[in-house]
């Protein structure tokens, strides 16, 4: 008979923690993801620097995070010029018709 435990990876349980800290309106320190991880300071500062670097999270200070907001989708962009000398500009729904003094 064997048995099966599942094990969360140390990666996803700081993240899970910070999501929970962030969802609670409570800083995001090192010090905090220690006490309510349970971690070592070197397990979570890798992945916090890890994450620095990849733009996941930003520092407000130091020991002290934030998570960075995702840039939204790109709209589209569309630059025309037209016969009477204008040039029409479309971002998205909005229209700017332009022409050179």
């Amino acid at each position: 008979m064997s048995t099966t435990t599942t094990t969360k990876a140390t990666g996803q349980i700081i993240w899970d923690t910070i999501l929970a800290l962030r969802e609670n309106g409570q800083a995001i320190s090192r010090q905090r993801l220690m006490e309510l991880t349970g971690l070592r300071y070197t397990l979570v500062d890798d992945h916090i620097s890890r994450w620095i670097e990849e733009g996941r999270m930003r520092r407000v200070v130091d020991g002290v995070y934030e998570l960075t907001e995702p840039m939204p989708e790109p709209r589209p962009v569309s630059v025309t010029d037209l016969h009477d000398g204008m040039t029409l500009i479309e971002v998205g729904d909005q229209e700017l018709r332009v022409w050179q003094p």
